[in-house]
């Protein structure tokens, strides 16, 4: 393995460990997991991590946040909020994310409280 292997590991291994630290924030740390993988295969020249493992592994991701998105849904309902305060709340988590605001991370915390 040259140094473009041993890169390409540490950025794989750099990926993952930002995504588990991202989970419990509530972010979507197994999208930077799996970003990681397809870019070691990419700069690796490899498919050492290969395509069903891939796809395998987007299905969770996807599942996950979906699941994610039911759970807290029913939880907010159960706690007394309403439905459309739900959905202004993750519609302006959207906006939010993709509002210019200085600091990236406020952006989505300021979109939530916009849309509730």
């Amino acid at each position: 393995m040259g140094m473009t292997g041993i890169i390409a590991l540490l950025l794989l291994g750099l990926c993952c460990v930002a995504g588990l630290v991202l989970i419990p924030l509530g972010m979507p740390g197994t999208f930077v997991i799996i970003i990681g993988a397809v870019v070691y295969n990419l700069v690796h020249w490899s498919m050492a991590v290969s395509l069903p493992i891939l796809v395998i592994l987007l299905m969770l991701a996807l599942v996950g946040e979906v699941l994610e998105y039911i759970l807290g849904m029913k939880l907010a309902e159960k706690r007394g909020t309403s439905r459309p305060a739900v959905y202004g709340a993750i519609i302006g988590g959207i906006v939010g994310t993709f509002a210019g605001v200085p600091v990236p991370v406020l952006g989505p915390v300021i979109g939530l409280f916009a849309g509730a």
